[in-house]
């Protein structure tokens, strides 16, 4: 606390140290108005020294606070700045192409034709109310021997645009099908599939009603400078209106 004054003698000492008493003339100074004037005094500092420091110390936290969610908003923002950037690149250079049901697709090194769209009556499909399907032929050929893309499927995206709806529906595989384990291994004999994974293939959509007006879109890429092994970058759409056949034709294998 420091050294003080005796009121008696004036001599200086530390009146906590030397409890209270005087060494040099032996005055009490303990419950002395003395005594009182310098607790409060000490007091006093000993509020404001708390005070400073509890100060400083909550605007070092507030700095420190602020400091990381800046950084927590930009090691977010920024991150989604570049993805939203990327993808507005890639939605640039998508070159759009209109084609037709029968036209051949050069999807190099492969091709890939559609041939007719059609509404499957077959037994092994369930039936249930309000639910309706679409299937579409394909044929395929080609072969990739350069890059671990092996088969068409690897690069081209097949998917049905509902343009009433402007809503877009996958083709289904055989487990979506049917729950049959006999019917998903008929389906599997009849080229039924989910991907353009065979070289004649069949696609089955599962639509509100086969009347409505269908667009087949068709998503193309190759390899990009991406960190995965199979990192596409779609650079083609390819648009076929969908037009249902009265009798499906059908090919040998």
């Amino acid at each position: 606390m420091g050294k003080q004054r005796c009121p008696q003698c004036g001599k200086k000492f530390d009146f906590e140290l030397s409890g209270w008493i005087c060494p040099e003339c032996g005055l009490v100074i303990l419950g002395s108005t003395e005594k009182k004037l310098f607790q409060k005094k000490n007091r006093k500092i000993e509020f404001d020294k708390y005070v400073k420091e509890k100060f400083f110390g909550t605007l070092i936290n507030c700095a420190l606070v602020f400091i990381l969610l800046l950084g927590i908003g930009i090691s977010v923002k920024i991150p989604n700045l570049v993805r939203e950037r990327r993808i507005a690149e890639k939605e640039a250079e998508i070159i759009k192409t209109s084609a037709e049901m029968g036209n051949v697709i050069s999807i190099a090194p492969y091709t890939l034709k559609f041939t007719q769209a059609f509404v499957p009556d077959w037994d092994i499909l369930p039936k249930l109310n309000g639910i309706h399907y679409l299937a579409v032929d394909f044929v395929t050929a080609g072969k990739n021997q350069e890059s671990v893309l092996k088969n068409l499927s690897d690069i081209a995206w097949v998917c049905l645009h509902d343009v009433g709806a402007d809503s877009y529906l996958v083709p289904q595989g055989v487990y979506h099908l049917t729950g049959s384990d006999a019917n998903q291994t008929e389906l599997r004999h009849m080229n039924v599939t989910s991907e353009l994974d065979k070289k004649e293939g069949t696609l089955i959509f599962i639509v509100q009603s086969p009347d409505r007006e269908y667009d087949l879109c068709v998503f193309t890429g190759n390899e990009s400078e991406g960190y995965g092994r199979y990192d596409i970058s779609v650079n083609e759409q390819y648009t076929i209106p969908i037009k249902l056949t009265d009798q499906r034709t059908v090919t040998g294998s």
